[in-house]
């Protein structure tokens, strides 16, 4: 079985994440996506766990051959990719693991703790989100040229910010939008 694991925050998840899970699942890179929201990010102040996989069911809700894990919660609290990676090679021998990443993110990955292992320990699936780096890949990371939406996390909570319960925001579920509004307004998820 070849599982690629679409991590993060999902702080919300959007329709970009969405569509990246999907593109993968079409270009058949692997038989199934596991959504894994982080249990923690360093330096990043996160929506409780639970309010971030209520989200993430909302988000990826219904669609075939994707699955969304609390893996993290239960085998790696620390935050770090590697043990992530480590904890479900533990747990399934047996299944071939690729790590799904937008493009906008190749820049950082050697700043991520322990870099040259994790990019050693698995196959990376690399979804294009604007424009590539300029930089030469390894053989394990492949790209792929994907349609996805051009909409962040990040801009979505800024905009949630500034006009609050009243704003349209593209680019993320109603559902979604609906539960991080109760999360904003101080309602915890139980």
């Amino acid at each position: 079985m070849r599982i690629g694991i679409l991590g993060g925050s999902f702080n919300p998840p959007h329709d970009g994440h969405v569509a990246a899970a999907k593109a993968v699942l079409r270009a058949r890179l692997v038989d199934e996506v596991w959504v894994m929201p982080c249990w923690r990010q360093a330096g990043k102040k996160l929506a409780p766990f639970r309010t971030r996989m209520e989200m993430a069911r909302i988000a990826f809700g219904g669609i075939r051959g994707v699955r969304v894990s609390d893996f993290e919660e239960k085998y790696n609290r620390t935050g770090k990719t590697i043990e992530t990676i480590r904890a479900l090679k533990r747990s399934y021998p047996r299944t071939a693991f690729s790590w799904i990443i937008g493009s906008d993110l190749l820049n950082s990955l050697n700043s991520w703790d322990e870099a040259a292992a994790l990019k050693k320990s698995l196959d990376f699936v690399v979804v294009k989100r604007g424009k590539m780096p300029a930089k030469k890949l390894a053989a394990n990371f492949v790209v792929l040229d994907a349609k996805t939406p051009d909409v962040s996390s990040t801009e979505i909570r800024r905009k949630l910010a500034k006009a609050g319960r009243g704003a349209r925001v593209r680019g993320v579920s109603a559902g979604v939008l609906s539960r991080w509004l109760g999360f904003a307004n101080g309602k915890r998820a139980s």
